[in-house]
């Protein structure tokens, strides 16, 4: 077998090879959490509303119908049926008033005192 006729079927087996994994999609990661069933507001005004979610890490990945969000679904996934529940985002509100946080400041805080 000649250098040319070795390096020709390299190539043709690294690009067969290539190939098989380029055409080939991921799987997403398994998500934490998976909510299926429910009436979820979005915010979108291009889609305003979904029936699931997938959460990884405190974080919503995935929002759609069942059947999309099922896919991230993995062995360890906790899945919730909503039965049709409503779901909206949460808020968390952290803000002070002026005259009571300012007055505050002028005082001994305590709060985390364990003994007199």
């Amino acid at each position: 077998m000649t250098p040319t006729t070795r390096l020709i079927q390299a190539t043709l087996l690294s690009l067969i090879l290539g190939a098989g994994t380029l055409s080939c999609r991921a799987a997403p990661p398994a998500a934490d959490l998976v909510v299926i069933n429910a009436k979820i507001w979005t915010g979108e005004p291009t889609r305003p509303e979904v029936e699931a979610l997938a959460v990884i890490d405190e974080r919503i990945v995935a929002v759609g119908t069942n059947d999309e969000v099922k896919a991230w679904q993995g062995s360890h996934s906790r899945l919730v049926d909503a039965n049709g529940r409503r779901i909206v985002p949460g808020f968390n509100d952290a803000h002070v008033h002026f005259a009571d946080g300012g007055a505050s400041l002028d005082a001994v805080q305590l709060n985390d005192a364990t003994s007199a």
